[in-house]
């Protein structure tokens, strides 16, 4: 029996009792990764044009969630990845509209009430034959299984249900300086060619940070998503700052030499999560890391971790670095 279809998938949903939301969210469960019963929770309250206010239909509701668990962004600060998601979702809600001349619940119901009393109708055969819901249930499964067609998916995002970290062995050397030379490719092709440029870290770095087992490796199903160097104690290019000043003077742990293997999305996320956990196990009182001028997408990853930017920091070569810190308290 052939698979079926997204929107078949989100029909069946809604006629199983899902509300519209529901029926489409649920429809891509297998690509957004989010537990079922997380999913239609996180997805409840927008059913009968969100909570029966019979505002945007619920069908479109569910398609923008799963496009934003699949395709949004997630930092604090990132005014071009907004504008491209908004476009992203301005685009679906088109296609909706030019299918069903509208996104409004009320207008797709015929109805003439704003809102309706919160109790649902119950979901008898005669319902079933008055509503367009299902059918809309299926267009917008449709219309966003079209999109994903038309442009694919970056990596899915890492969670703690996949992931975990452990620490470098000298076996995964060879990985390791495969994803260092990807993020300084990726470095130089966002602008940042300076920070790392051709080597940096070289094959000794690593190698000491192994041993001296202060590398850890972010990993999803046996693959390596990520790598980092955490460090507990004084760093003595942290001594001296400028333009800003330390969030707390107690102590503290830092984060270096941190690179994605490009494969996932949210591994800064996730390891700048475990550094701080560990921190705070350890008596710390916060974390602290830096990053070159350059580095827009770090810069980010940092805030959007909850890191303060704190001043201007130097390495021992003397090149300036922007210096960041999560306190814990």
């Amino acid at each position: 029996m052939a698979e079926k279809s997204r929107k078949e998938r989100a029909t069946e949903l809604f006629m199983e009792g899902y509300n519209c939301a529901q029926s489409v969210f649920l429809a891509f469960e297998d690509l957004h990764g989010i537990e079922r019963s997380a999913a239609a929770a996180l997805s409840s309250s927008f059913g009968a044009g969100m909570g029966r206010l019979r505002e945007v239909c619920g069908t479109v509701s569910g398609m923008f969630l799963a496009a934003g668990a699949l395709y949004g962004y997630d930092s604090p600060v990132a005014p071009q990845e907004k504008a491209e998601h908004y476009a992203r979702i301005q685009e679906l809600a088109a296609e909706f509209e030019k299918r069903n001349k509208t996104i409004v619940c009320r207008e797709l119901l015929g109805l003439d009430v704003k809102r309706e009393a919160p109790a649902p109708k119950a979901r008898t055969q005669d319902y079933y034959k008055k509503r367009p819901c299902p059918a809309l249930a299926g267009c917008a499964a449709e219309i966003l299984d079209d999109y994903i067609k038309a442009h694919p998916i970056p990596g899915a995002r890492l969670s703690w249900k996949t992931a975990g970290v452990r620490p470098a062995g000298q076996e995964d050397l060879e990985v390791l300086l495969a994803v260092y030379a990807r993020a300084r490719a990726f470095m130089a092709a966002s602008g940042n060619p300076g920070q790392w440029g051709e080597s940096y870290p070289p094959r000794e770095v690593t190698e000491r940070d192994i041993a001296e087992g202060n590398c850890y490796v972010l990993e999803a199903k046996g693959v390596i998503q990520a790598v980092f160097a955490y460090f507990e104690g004084k760093d003595p290019t942290y001594g001296r700052i400028e333009d800003g000043a330390w969030k707390q003077d107690g102590a503290y742990a830092t984060v270096h030499r941190l690179a994605s293997a490009g494969n996932g999305r949210g591994a800064a996320a996730l390891c700048f999560d475990w550094c701080a956990d560990r921190a705070k196990a350890h008596g710390c009182g916060s974390l602290r890391a830096d990053t070159h001028a350059d580095n827009q997408p770090m810069q980010r990853a940092l805030a959007g971790a909850g890191f303060a930017r704190c001043g201007r920091i130097y390495l021992e070569n003397g090149e300036p670095r922007l210096a960041y810190e999560r306190t814990f308290w």
